[in-house]
């Protein structure tokens, strides 16, 4: 009998233990993760206080230091008739060509006469395009039947091309769509910021 009261008491004292170690344990295991999370949430908030929301854009520069074909790729009225828009490229002064082709007319801008030729053009001037279609019979030419279609400039790097119409603006790298939907301002900026790459 005193065996089987001894094993009792050993049973008792081994639950015991063990009860006390599963506790001991969980409770050190509660509060560790605890104190780790909380240290790790101060260190948050003293980050997020200390840091900015918006991060320093590089470089965004100044209207004035685009160039006379970035000035016209953003300032050019995509809502005007192709009449209006060659007296406009009058009055702005940079030498132009304007070409027709089937279904369209084509204004090419650029710095010097070399740039604008629009056939074999082995210039490495940057240039702007302005494409107008037309919207009636081809057998008789309607200067008013000419609608604005889009509008491109190239810099003189040609890595890039800038596209912009009534319906998307997008920017091509290489041949490859990089971005949409921004203003066409938002195009020079980004090349600025990236032309260099």
């Amino acid at each position: 009998m005193i065996v089987r009261y001894m094993r009792s008491i050993f049973v008792i004292i081994v639950i015991v233990l063990s009860f006390s170690l599963i506790v001991g344990c969980s409770s050190t295991a509660n509060e560790q993760p605890t104190t780790e999370i909380e240290e790790s949430l101060a260190e948050h908030e003293t980050s997020i206080e200390e840091t900015p929301f918006i991060e320093e854009i590089p470089f965004i520069p100044d209207s004035a230091d685009y160039d006379d074909l970035q000035q016209l790729y953003i300032r050019f009225p995509m809502d005007v008739s192709i009449e209006e828009a060659i007296s406009f490229l009058d009055d702005y002064g940079l030498p132009y060509s304007n070409q027709k082709y089937n279904g369209s007319r084509c204004l090419q801008v650029s710095t010097d006469e070399e740039g604008t030729a629009q056939k074999y053009n082995k210039s490495s001037l940057p240039y702007v395009t302005i494409n107008y279609k037309y919207d009636g019979n081809n057998s008789s030419e309607n200067m008013s039947k000419y609608s604005f279609s889009s509008m491109k400039y190239i810099p003189n790097e040609g890595y890039y091309s800038f596209e912009a119409s009534n319906n998307h603006n997008t920017i091509r790298r290489l041949g490859t769509d990089i971005g949409q939907d921004i203003s066409r301002e938002e195009q020079i900026v980004f090349y600025y910021q990236h032309k260099d790459e």
